[in-house]
Parts: structure tokens; sequence; C-alpha cells
């Protein structure tokens, strides 16, 4: 369950922006297996474009229109997609998952790469388990600060707080540069910033996989 309340959170967060430009931002996401004292590690990379968010790691291909988003599996070569309406129905019902969101600054700052942050420590009810949220934001990336929500504005309009929590983020005039995310104080979750940049986005982006099957609703 932890894991489905990550990627959830990661999902919601990691969708982008109506732009004139085209940026890329690679991350490392990191799971921890409490079991086996082990670390699933992820490398994902995102274009964002004007009118489409490409998110590509070794699992998985999605793209992410104002209409359309289309989720490749690349495991079992499988793929759905979901409308704008089916969109908004996600978004509300995450919207029910999260409660009492707030941020406060911890008047620490820690170099993340390249970039210079200040930490936040978000807190938030997640299905009614409290999460904590280690933030590490930076000003100093040349990047809009609104990079990872301008495209969810209208699917998130009927979802209050989801819209609150977002619009919190973007207040602090920064980007969340890496995430560590705690439920009852275990982490489930470090998502690191590992390159962020301005690019111009080449044919092949565009490519999507094929002889994939298509999942029945």
């Amino acid at each position: 369950m932890y894991k489905k309340t990550s990627m959830l959170l990661v999902f919601i967060i990691s969708v982008s922006a109506l732009l004139s430009k085209d940026y890329y931002i690679k991350q490392l996401i990191i799971s921890p297996n409490h079991l086996s004292n082990l670390n699933d590690t992820l490398v994902q990379e995102t274009y964002v474009m004007k009118d489409l968010i490409i998110v590509k790691d070794d699992v998985s291909v999605q793209f992410t229109g104002d209409s359309l988003y289309t989720f490749y599996n690349l495991v079992d070569s499988t793929y759905f997609s979901k409308n704008a309406k089916e969109l908004a129905e996600v978004a509300l019902y995450a919207d029910l998952q999260f409660e009492e969101f707030s941020i406060s600054s911890q008047g620490k700052k820690e170099k993340i790469g390249k970039w210079n942050t200040e930490k936040y420590l978000g807190k938030v009810k997640v299905m009614g388990m409290e999460m904590e949220l280690d933030l590490f934001i930076s000003k100093d990336t040349g990047l809009p600060n609104d990079l990872l929500f301008k495209q969810q504005e209208k699917m998130n309009a009927s979802a209050p707080n989801i819209k609150k929590m977002l619009e919190t983020i973007k207040g602090t005039g920064g980007i969340v540069l890496k995430e560590v995310a705690r439920i009852q104080g275990i982490i489930t979750s470090t998502k690191e910033t590992i390159e962020a940049k301005e690019i111009k986005v080449s044919k092949k982006i565009f490519e999507r996989p094929k002889g994939f099957t298509k999942l029945i609703k």
C-alpha cells in the first residue's frame, strides 16, 4: 500500500505544463524494500513540451497530453489510455486521499547536485495515515517554478486538496529537487533530480512502443 501511495503522489506532482519551451528532467527514484533491506532504484526521464509530457524509465513509458494519457508497460507489453474525463476522475479519487497539507521552512540549506536548496517539511494525511515529506526546494535552477503543475490545473479544478497542495509548493518560488517521503517515520520513497535543463526535443522522443496489447477496461 505504501508503494501505491508513493506512486500516486509521483503521478500527481510529475505532470507538466503548457509551455513555449521544452525541458528535460532526470530523476532517481529510490523505494526501500524493508523486508530485504535493499533499495529498488529507478532512473526516470521526463520531457516537458508545450502540449505533451513524456515520462520514460526501465518499466514504463507515459504520454500525457491535454486530453489523453497513455501508459505503456514495458514488462508485459501492454498499454491503456485515459481521456480527459477519466483523468479528472483519477484526480478526484486521489483528492479524497489527501487531507490537511501544510508546509514549513526548516531553515536549513543543502546542495543537491549543482543547485542550492532550502529544506521544507511537508505534512499531509494520505488515506488516513500521517505522511511527512522532506522537500528540498531550489530557486536557482533557471526553470519556471510552475514547470510541473500547469497541465494539471484543469484536471485539479474539482480536486481542492491537491490544488491547494500544488499551489502551496509553487508559492515557495522554487522547484522541488529532492523529496523524501515517510509514513509513520518509515521512509517509503526518495526522489532526487539529477539533471534539469532546457532542451530541443528530437523526433525520436515522440516514438511510441509498437506491438503492445491494449488492456480492456
